[in-house]
């Protein structure tokens, strides 16, 4: 008997009582925790879908539309490698129009550059000087066109991390952290909010544990996080995230900390994100007066430095003797 969790052909989380495959997405110690764990996941799903719509289908639904983008920008940018040629063909007709006739289909012309005849095709309604003007012509459409191209390279990247970062959030969220997303997505002006839904902004409710005089937070999605690392924590307090992968911000507030608790906290840092069911995941951790916002990005990502780097095991048992503070 080994109860576990694993991918079936549909690409769907599933169970068995014994292993079916080698890549399991998590065991159990009895098919009762795996049914209880099971059954809640699905449960809460609903209650998430009833509270917010099919969220988690428009994250999807954002992340492939901005995905097909990036390959058609990167195919854009390809057809642009050609541009210098232009720039060429447009200055070898100029200094040699003299010496060609017009309304041919090509013309022979000698590259004083690599001391070699090229061939450039002509549009025979147009004179070597005008044909010479029309490559000058596309290749300064096609040189403006390659810095509008990049920006907007970077922009989508920059929404592709930003939607997998919220389909991390939205796969492992509760029905607060599910209804904080739907605000974020609103007040990003990616979905539009209902007339009759007039909600007051509320201080986030985070996760929080309590520990000899002092508390650990962690933050659950990105308004959580922005309020633990940017509100709620002071200079001096410690800050954890697991390193070079979507999770929480988690923090340590009001006290020094001892080795017990950062180990504490870097397990909570490893179990609430990507990683939840790896071995010895790579945690960092810094003070937050070393937690500088990215300008220009969302305020959800954010740079560090002095940080040390922790290896942890996650451990949810370990997490569930943890006194939760209300």
């Amino acid at each position: 008997i080994n109860p576990n969790t694993y991918l079936n052909d549909k690409n769907k989380e599933d169970f068995y009582y014994i292993k079916l495959v080698s890549n399991t997405i998590n065991e159990y110690k009895s098919l009762s925790e795996l049914l209880d764990e099971f059954y809640y996941d699905i449960d809460l799903k609903s209650k998430i879908k009833k509270k917010t719509g099919d969220l988690s289908l428009f994250i999807n639904n954002q992340l492939k539309k901005f995905e097909k983008k990036l390959i058609k920008l990167n195919i854009e940018l390809n057809d642009t490698e050609g541009i210098d040629t232009l720039r060429l063909y447009g200055e070898l007709l100029l200094s040699s129009s003299l010496n060609l006739k017009s309304k041919e289909d090509k013309v022979t012309v000698y590259n004083y550059y690599d001391n070699k005849n090229v061939e450039i095709k002509l549009d025979n309604k147009y004179t070597i000087l005008e044909n010479s003007n029309r490559y000058f012509k596309k290749y300064q459409k096609q040189k403006s066109s390659i810095k509008y191209i990049n920006e907007q390279i970077n922009n989508t990247k920059a929404e592709i991390e930003y939607f997998t970062l919220l389909k991390y959030q939205i796969e492992n969220a509760g029905v607060n952290e599910a209804l904080d997303i739907l605000d974020e997505l609103i007040d990003n002006k990616y979905l539009f909010k209902e007339k009759n839904n007039k909600n007051k902004k509320k201080k986030p409710q985070v996760l929080t544990f309590k520990i000899e005089d002092g508390i650990i937070a962690v933050g659950k999605n990105n308004i959580q996080n922005e309020y633990i690392t940017h509100t709620l924590a002071r200079p001096n307090d410690l800050w954890f995230h697991v390193k070079g992968a979507p999770g929480s911000h988690v923090i340590i507030k009001d006290k020094i900390p001892t080795e017990d608790d950062i180990r504490l906290a870097a397990n909570l840092a490893a179990y609430y994100s990507e990683f939840r069911y790896s071995s010895s995941v790579p945690v960092d951790y810094t003070k937050i007066k070393n937690i500088k916002k990215i300008p220009g990005r969302r305020s959800c990502f954010v740079t560090y430095t002095h940080e040390h780097t922790i290896y942890i095991d996650p451990d949810i048992d370990i997490i569930n003797n943890m006194e939760v503070k209300k």
